[in-house]
């Protein structure tokens, strides 16, 4: 598990080694998801609440920004009593290896992007969709909404 703590060794130029052939990324390029997707909203169509956002200045590329790291969503399917789900690095990391190893079927065009994405390191700069599906990959395994 990769922990994220920001007054220990591991960092945002943390080098993450996925269990797919080819490349590694960055715990700041994970983190960059994480901040997106809390931030922008991109799953807000399936989650009913945030919870225990957790934020630390990050250096990256030279500028300190307050980045979201971890945070817990409430999954809108489970309607009586919704299980708090906490979403990390690890989820993001999850979901990038299920994807890249053909576990989870996605078009073409969403695997090559986010393939793309995880060789030059910058998965920040996936679109709202491919974020979220990286994101429901890594917390349920699979696409349920979208």
């Amino acid at each position: 598990m990769t922990k994220v703590n920001m007054q220990a060794m591991i960092g945002p130029d943390h080098v993450v080694h996925l269990k797919v052939p080819g490349p590694a990324v960055t715990v700041g390029s994970m983190i960059e998801v994480l901040n997106a997707v809390y931030e922008e909203g991109y799953c807000n169509y399936w989650v009913s609440e945030f919870d225990d956002v957790k934020k630390a200045e990050l250096d990256l590329a030279g500028m300190v920004h307050n980045y979201t790291y971890a945070f817990r969503v409430k999954d809108l399917r489970d309607e009586d009593t919704p299980e708090w789900l906490t979403v990390t690095v690890d989820t993001i990391q999850r979901g990038v290896e299920l994807i890249m190893n053909g576990e989870i079927q996605l078009n073409k065009h969403t695997v090559e992007s986010i393939r793309e994405s995880v060789v030059m390191d910058e998965l920040g700069a996936l679109d709202s969709e491919e974020m979220d599906v990286v994101l429901q990959a890594g917390l349920f395994g699979e696409i349920i909404y979208g």
